[in-house]
């Protein structure tokens, strides 16, 4: 029978430092906004211009909803995968946040607003 030695000066293996969440949560948007197609890509950042002329802040279930009024619905996985149209368009200074709203489920989602320039 062999006992292993509770402590045998072995060197400890070296920690891997946590991936900040940022970057966890980019990379599985980056991810999942790849596997929607580009034609649907393009109609869904028009519909949001068309929304953000229409109405001075709108949230991401009112373009959803204008989206599924034009075109084919969308399913849920789709709905959140174009999520990255948002962060784009946030990073590019196209919208703004404008505040929070209720979605249609109840829960608070972000208000935006086309910048003006």
């Amino acid at each position: 029978m062999s006992i292993l030695p509770l402590f045998d000066n072995s060197p400890r293996p070296a920690t891997v430092p946590p991936v900040p969440e940022i970057v966890t949560r980019k990379k599985a948007r980056d991810a999942a906004f790849a596997k929607v197609d580009q034609w649907t890509k393009e109609k869904y950042r028009n519909c949001i211009f068309e929304v953000g002329r229409e109405r001075d802040e709108f949230g991401a279930w009112d373009v959803t909803a204008h989206y599924n009024s034009k075109f084919v619905k969308l399913d849920k996985t789709q709905v959140k995968a174009l999520g990255g149209i948002y962060a784009e368009f946030l990073e590019k200074g196209i919208i703004e946040e404008a505040g929070h709203g209720k979605r249609p489920n109840g829960n608070l989602g972000p208000i935006y607003r086309l910048k003006r320039v």
